[in-house]
């Protein structure tokens, strides 16, 4: 009857039947770094300071579809006006007579109105920030 116990508290005591360092692939070097970095997110959110941003993923021929549909729009507003795309380098396209997607859906073709005849330009969408008269 002592031999069982003697056996079982031999096993414990080598490590056979104690509890692993690695539990459901979590080691002891990723919980530390995971606790150091929820501590880090931790002192910034006290602080008013986050470093997450959120992230909308739109399909690039939605979007130029929606620039395009947004040009017919407010051409057919106000008839005296051009509409006027806003680009994100702070460059305005204006005297658009008018817009076109390419097949791709991530650029567009501008037929401009200027004092030198008309001109064209073709624009990433990414580049461009708003739409407006």
């Amino acid at each position: 009857m002592r031999q069982p116990f003697a056996i079982i508290l031999t096993l414990f005591s080598t490590g056979i039947f104690a509890a692993p360092t690695a539990i459901d692939g979590i080691t002891p070097q990723l919980k530390k770094e995971f606790d150091e970095k929820a501590a880090m997110m931790g002192a910034q959110q006290s602080s008013g300071k986050t470093g997450l941003q959120e992230v909308m993923i739109i399909d690039p021929q939605m979007r130029a579809k929606d620039f395009k549909t947004a040009y017919d729009i407010l051409s057919t507003q106000n008839m005296k006006e051009h509409v006027t795309f806003y680009l994100s380098d702070k460059t305005v396209l204006s005297g658009i007579i008018g817009v076109d997607v390419l097949p791709g859906g991530t650029m567009m073709s501008f037929k401009l109105n200027t004092t030198q005849g008309i001109k064209y330009k073709v624009i990433p969408i990414e580049q461009i920030s708003s739409v407006g008269k």
